[in-house]
């Protein structure tokens, strides 16, 4: 067999490997803008990241969490039980600094006492949200501006932390692509060569 045969498969294959390689490559890099003003080169990822915040955050937003879906779930939260541990805290700390010579009270009664308070605020605390205000639910969410958040963080996240979490997710699927490249490089340079073989 003519060794040579081989020749357009393998470097069709290396083609193919190489081409996939950089191709994945310039997703990422490189990470800034290089070359002249009237033709710059960056990686796509780092060049479209504003617009990749955008388009996440929009669909975060309108699709997966919604406004509606954070309204209800603010709405349904047991607000008595969080703002019950935060009172229970503050009336004990207010009884210790307020009342002069309040160590010096017995143990059992320092309890009752603080016990008595305690319950007297806690039947005074709102069981919802919106028990407080009607509509604060809807001014949280507003005030929140959690989309805003949401696109400022994935605009300012570093493209090297991006790249990282990308190889570590997707790293067998890259391989994958590379590898592809070099099968499909190999069976177009086994075509090239029998073509070639019959002419």
């Amino acid at each position: 067999m003519d060794i040579s045969l081989l020749a357009g498969p393998i470097i069709g294959a290396f083609i193919g490997w190489v081409t996939n390689r950089i191709a994945l490559w310039m997703l990422f890099h490189p990470h800034h803008a290089w070359g002249p003003s009237w033709f710059s080169w960056q990686g796509l990822i780092p060049s479209r990241k504003s617009d990749l915040a955008q388009a996440i955050t929009r669909t975060v937003t309108e699709k997966l969490l919604t406004k509606e879906d954070l309204n209800g779930m603010l709405k349904d939260i047991n607000l008595r039980a969080y703002l019950r541990e935060i009172t229970d805290a503050m009336v004990e700390r207010h009884l210790t600094r307020t009342i002069r010579g309040y160590s010096l009270i017995p143990s059992p009664v320092r309890e009752r006492l603080v016990g008595i308070v305690q319950d007297l605020v806690a039947e005074r605390l709102p069981e919802r949200i919106d028990d407080l205000s009607p509509g604060l639910a809807d001014r949280l969410i507003h005030d929140m501006a959690i989309g805003e958040h949401l696109r400022n963080r994935i605009a300012n996240w570093p493209v090297e932390d991006i790249e990282h979490v990308t190889r570590s997710v997707a790293g067998r699927e890259m391989r994958g692509i590379e590898m592809a490249g070099a099968i499909l490089g190999f069976l177009v340079g086994i075509i090239q060569t029998v073509a070639l073989f019959f002419q």
